[in-house]
């Protein structure tokens, strides 16, 4: 049975400016984000699995569907909506989990977070609205007779998991090397066609609250209590603050 993997993809800028503290898009160039070039080299790695990549964006976001596209991806989809412009982790969640019970996807591969807004929670956000298991921080993952193991980064070590799909994946860098696209792939994809849905198309209703701006704001320096130690004082003090406790407190 042909298993259909979702890889949603960003458009992200090469690099990140504020304006006005605020993130800005204008007048930068625009990369497929690397983390999803992981998640797409998973799926594309499978036998027999329907690969689709999608993403959610004004009509420039194609440029990363077609980089995408160029990689091997098979599908492509976008979600586009002036209603969805400056959408929020659950509205974006809300919009991706449509398209994926649209095109009856069995597992959705992320990236860990994106390059831009590095919150990471998306992933988990779309497991939420589509009622499913999800697998965060995979470095890697199998699938055989039914189940897919991955083994995840904990930040402290790894662990292996088992899980029956549907479910939710995020790939971290790392363990999978993204393949480079051919020229001649690269060339076929600069005239591909997402396949465009809008709000509506996917039965969504967008509320009013579910687009904010968010900004960025500086944080001023908390400066703690200076002292000045001697060296017999000085390596007991260094070796207590190091095992996260503090004498001073009994």
């Amino acid at each position: 049975m042909t298993m259909t993997i979702l890889v949603p993809v960003k458009d992200v800028p090469a690099e990140l400016r504020l304006r006005g503290g605020t993130l800005t898009r204008e007048g930068l160039s625009h990369r497929l984000d690397t983390v999803n070039e992981v998640a797409l080299e998973w799926a594309l790695r499978l036998t027999d699995a329907r690969v689709c990549v999608a993403t959610m964006g004004p009509a420039s976001a194609v440029s990363a569907l077609r980089q995408a596209l160029a990689l091997g991806a098979g599908e492509a989809f976008l979600i586009s909506d002036d209603a969805l412009a400056g959408a929020d982790v659950r509205t974006t969640a809300r919009a991706l989990a449509a398209l994926a019970r649209v095109i009856g996807a069995d597992v959705v591969a992320c990236g860990y977070e994106s390059a831009d807004g590095s919150s990471g929670a998306v992933p988990g956000a779309l497991a939420a609205c589509l009622g499913r298991p999800l697998v965060s921080g995979a470095a890697e993952a199998e699938f055989g007779e039914g189940v897919l193991t991955a083994l995840r980064d904990t930040g402290s070590g790894s662990e292996r998991v088992t899980v029956r799909p549907p479910a939710v994946l995020s790939f971290v860098d790392g363990a999978l090397e993204p393949r480079r696209p051919r020229l001649r792939d690269v060339l076929a994809a600069r005239s591909a066609s997402p396949r465009v849905f809008s709000a509506a198309d996917l039965g969504l209703d967008v509320p009013a609250p579910a687009v904010a701006d968010a900004g960025v704001h500086a944080r001023p320096l908390e400066r703690g209590e200076t002292r000045v130690l001697g060296l017999d004082e000085a390596v007991p003090e260094l070796l207590t603050l190091l095992a996260g406790t503090d004498r001073r407190d009994g």
